[in-house]
């Protein structure tokens, strides 16, 4: 069922688990709001639901780990809070999962599929640090963004990730400092962007991109005491599949002044 796109309101209704047989619902960019309902616990034949840029608001049900079939969830650019469940990105059949742009709190959830293949929940309100269970040998791209995560930068969780093409982790609070062998060994980076965080300004040594991009500045610092809120400066831009502008790169030496 695909109702995305029209003039459409109204709120998602509470028996939407009776349609039992659905195996692809859309309802992006329309005026649906309201709750997801526990319902969607019984849509185990679901492999898609799209209902990004709505009006959806509330909690993303617990009982949506019950449709086991589920390989793509969009629920991005809507109103919704809360925590995330804890079991929600480890769906056995699971490959596509897009919340950016919610008031979305709490945690990383600590299990991550192996079949994953993109996750972005940029542009939330998550805090503590990239959970060090990670590990999904299939994820290309992990976009998160424009959140409060905090801690450091978990090499051997990013050096696992084998397919691994994008990285988007501007606009937290991560300290610490990316060592020789950061993303050494994954051959399909591309991209990566850890701006605006509080990593050193300058390093004692070279750093092998072999060839794929890094954005590092502006703003990374690190300040006499990290601060509750979030790190101040202009927002670099974040690119949905891969850079879409000239991005500034790190010198592959380290530098003898600060950047402009």
């Amino acid at each position: 069922v695909d109702l995305s796109a029209i003039n459409l309101s109204g709120e998602l209704p509470s028996y939407l688990g009776e349609w039992n047989k659905l195996t692809d619902l859309a309802l992006s960019e329309t005026s649906i709001g309201g709750v997801i309902p526990s319902s969607v616990a019984k849509l185990t034949a679901l492999r898609k639901l799209d209902i990004h840029d709505a009006k959806v608001s509330g909690s993303i049900p617990v009982e949506l780990t019950n449709c086991t079939s589920l390989m793509t969830l969009d629920l991005s650019g809507n109103l919704l809070s809360s925590e995330l469940p804890a079991e929600l990105l480890g769906g056995d059949n699971l490959q596509y999962v897009y919340l950016f742009d919610n008031s979305l709190s709490g945690t990383l959830p600590p299990f991550l599929s192996e079949s994953l293949m993109s996750l972005d929940i940029s542009d939330n309100q998550l805090s503590g640090t990239i959970p060090l269970s990670w590990n999904g040998g299939a994820l290309q791209n992990l976009r998160l963004g424009f959140n409060s995560l905090s801690g450091t930068i978990p090499e051997d969780v990013v050096n696992s990730f084998n397919n691994l093409n994008q990285l988007i982790l501007s606009f937290n609070q991560l300290r610490g400092s990316l060592s020789p062998s950061f993303a050494v060994n994954l051959t399909n980076l591309q991209y990566v962007d850890v701006s605006n965080n509080y990593l050193p300004q300058k390093y004692p040594y070279v750093l092998d991109t072999r060839g794929w991009e890094l954005l590092y500045y502006p703003q990374n610092e690190i300040p006499t005491s990290l601060p509750s809120g979030e790190p101040s400066g202009e927002p670099s831009q974040v690119p949905s599949a891969g850079p879409s502008g000239e991005p500034s790169q790190i010198p592959l030496a380290a530098p003898s002044t600060e950047p402009s």
